[in-house]
């Protein structure tokens, strides 16, 4: 009978277990915090060209469909940086380096949490470590919504839009307010219908005009939300 014995597979050294790998959330200041949206902004400008491309071979429906991706990422980038910089503004609120605001208060954590902040006193990353598992579920893109996440960091939504919006000529910040939520319902359609109306089924049609209007829009809240932040630093 032949030899039907196995030999033991040599073991494999230096072979982490991914499943183990902890990763840990970096703190960022506010000056890499503005610097990742706007390297985000460069990504998404970079596919004006792929769309010009497109439309110059007379492929239009293409060219719509990347100006329809960039919208989706522009609010993307924006939700992104409402993230960052929420994270951010709490921990310096804990720290006391900031005014706390009256919904900071009643910001809730779990025990575990709290647990975990007596055993590290002198430590603030399990507090950052919290923010960032609870704001990255979660999505700051309707008006209300980041009217409430504004609130919870110390900013008034329309003093932000005041500041944002009267740098683009002819858009009153209440008409900057409108063009914020209609973007992210623009968003919504694209993303979950392919841009398709429920009405009739046809899909909205959209140019590079649009997109150009919409990153105007969004950096032009960004910047006004750094800038309320900066003024918070002094």
């Amino acid at each position: 009978m032949a030899d039907r014995s196995v030999s033991p597979t040599p073991r494999k050294e230096d072979i982490r277990d991914k499943n183990n790998v902890v990763s840990v959330a970096i703190q960022f200041d506010l000056n890499q915090i503005r610097a990742h949206f706007y390297s985000s902004i460069d990504d998404i400008n970079k596919q004006f060209v792929v769309a010009d491309n497109l439309l110059s071979d007379g492929k239009e429906e293409e060219a719509m469909n990347i100006w329809r991706s960039q919208i989706v990422f522009i609010e993307s980038i924006m939700d992104f940086f409402i993230h960052e910089i929420s994270k951010y503004a709490i921990v310096k609120m804990f720290k006391g380096e900031w005014e706390t605001s009256n919904n900071y208060s009643n910001f809730m954590i779990p025990m575990s949490t709290v647990e975990e902040a007596l055993k590290n006193p002198e430590s603030t990353e399990w507090l950052f470590s919290r923010l960032n598992t609870r704001f990255s579920n979660e999505v700051y893109l309707s008006n209300e919504k980041l009217g409430q996440q504004l609130s919870l960091i110390g900013m008034n939504f329309d003093d932000v839009c005041k500041v944002a919006f009267p740098k683009i000529k002819d858009i009153p910040y209440v008409k900057g307010q409108q063009r914020l939520d209609g973007l992210f319902k623009r968003r919504n359609q694209i993303a979950h219908q392919a841009d398709r109306k429920h009405e009739d089924a046809e899909k909205e049609p959209i140019n590079k005009k649009t997109v150009e209007d919409a990153m105007i829009i969004v950096k032009s809240f960004v910047d006004a939300i750094y800038a309320c932040a900066t003024d918070k630093e002094l």
